[in-house]
C-alpha cells in the first residue's frame, strides 16, 4: 500500500484528541452510515482477515513525528557532569521529533545519535527546545448549565469545563495536525473522513467540537520517512490479541473507552484494555489480529481496530 499525509486543519476545539483507534471507529461509523451495514461488515473482515482497506496514524503535530522509544544504551554511563545529567532529564521527555532529523537519522537510528541532535540543538535554541516541544495546546473552556425546567442558567453551581485540544500556534501562524494514511484506495479513505470533518470528531460533536478540514499533502514523499527494515515506528495506538508475538521498546497506557452513542440502552463504557502508545519501536509484529473483539460486557457487535501504521527504520546493531 502507498504511504499518503494529510493536513488537517481545525475549524473548532477538539474535546478528543484524534488518535488513531476512535479516528477508525468514526470511519467504520461512517462507513455504516453513507454505505450500509453490510458495507460495514464487510470492512471489518477485511481488517479481521489481514487484508486492511486502510492503515491511520494519530494526528500529529505539522513537521512532527513521535518521539521513538529506544532502548537504554552505554551512553547513559557517560552522563556525568551536572549540566549533562539535566539535558539528560529533558531528553527523556521530549514528546516529539522533528521528521528532517527522523529522515537524516532513519538510516542508523540510535539513542546517541538522538542525544547528540537534542544537545546541539538544545544550544542553538538557547535552552528553548523544550518549549518548542509543546506543540499541543490543552485548555479548560467555560460553559453553564441549563435548567430544563426553566429553560435558563442555574444561579448555583451552572458553571463547568471542558478539556479542549489543538495545535498551538507556529511562526505567529495557526498550527495545523499531520495525519499519516497508508491505502490503494484514496478515494474510500477521503470519503470516510470527510464524514467525519462535516459531523465533528471526538466528543461534543453535536455542541461543535470536533470540525476540521483536510487535504492531503502533494509535496509529500514516502522514501523520506523510510529505509531499511530490521525495526519499526508505531505511529498509532496499536492493541493486538496475540501480544506474545511483539518485540522491541514500548509504553503502554490503560484505557476505558466509550461506545458510540448509536448504541442507545446500554451500558457505554467497554472493558478496559492494555494499548501501546504512538512512539512505540517494533522488531517483530503479528501479520493480524489487531481487531479486538469481547471489548463491551453485553454488546458483540462492537469490535476496536487498533491496526498500527508503521515507519521502517534501521536500527543501529548494537541498540536491535
Amino acid at each position: 500500500m502507498q504511504l499518503y499525509r494529510y493536513k488537517i486543519k481545525p475549524l473548532s476545539a477538539f474535546a478528543t484528541p484524534m488518535r488513531s483507534d476512535t479516528l477508525y471507529g468514526q470511519m467504520l461509523w461512517a462507513m455504516a452510515e453513507l454505505e450500509g451495514e453490510e458495507s460495514l461488515k464487510e470492512l471489518i473482515k477485511a481488517f479481521e482477515e489481514g487484508s486492511p482497506p486502510f492503515k491511520l496514524s494519530s494526528a500529529v503535530p505539522e513537521g512532527f513525528l513521535p518521539m521513538p522509544v529506544l532502548p537504554p544504551g552505554p551512553m547513559d554511563d557517560r552522563w556525568e557532569g551536572a549540566g549533562e545529567r539535566n539535558l539528560a532529564k529533558k531528553f527523556k521527555k521530549l514528546k516529539w521529533l522533528p521528521v528532517e532529523i527522523w529522515s537524516e537519522l532513519k538510516g542508523k537510528m540510535s539513542r546517541q545519535r538522538l542525544f547528540e541532535w537534542f544537545v546541539e540543538s538544545y544550544a542553538k535554541e538557547e535552552g528553548g527546545l523544550g518549549e518548542l516541544q509543546e506543540l499541543v495546546c490543552v485548555w479548560d473552556q467555560p460553559h453553564v448549565a441549563i435548567d430544563r425546567r426553566t429553560g435558563n442558567v442555574r444561579e448555583e453551581g451552572g458553571l463547568f469545563f471542558t478539556e479542549c485540544y489543538g495545535p498551538a500556534l507556529r511562526g505567529g501562524r495557526e498550527g495545523c495536525w499531520e495525519l499519516y494514511v497508508e491505502t490503494e484506495d484514496t478515494g474510500l479513505v477521503e470519503k470516510l473522513l470527510g464524514h467525519v470533518a462535516t459531523v465533528g470528531f471526538g466528543a461534543k460533536a453535536s455542541a461543535g467540537m470536533g470540525r476540521f478540514s483536510f487535504e492531503r499533502d502533494e509535496s509529500f514523499n514516502p522514501a523520506e520517512l523510510q529505509d531499511d527494515d530490521n525495526a519499526q515506528l508505531c505511529l498509532s495506538v496499536m492493541a493486538t490479541t496475540t501480544p506474545a508475538e511483539v518485540g522491541g521498546w514500548w509504553r503502554v497506557e490503560a484505557k476505558a473507552g466509550k461506545v458510540w452513542s448509536g448504541f442507545m440502552g446500554i451500558d457505554p463504557f467497554k472493558l478496559p484494555m492494555v494499548l501501546f502508545k504512538e512512539g512505540a519501536v517494533f522488531t517483530q509484529l503479528p501479520e493480524r489480529g489487531f481487531v479486538i473483539r469481547d471489548i463491551h460486557p453485553r454488546e458483540e457487535k462492537i469490535v476496536q481496530i487498533c491496526w498500527p501504521l508503521t515507519l521502517k527504520f534501521n536500527l543501529m546493531e548494537a541498540e536491535a
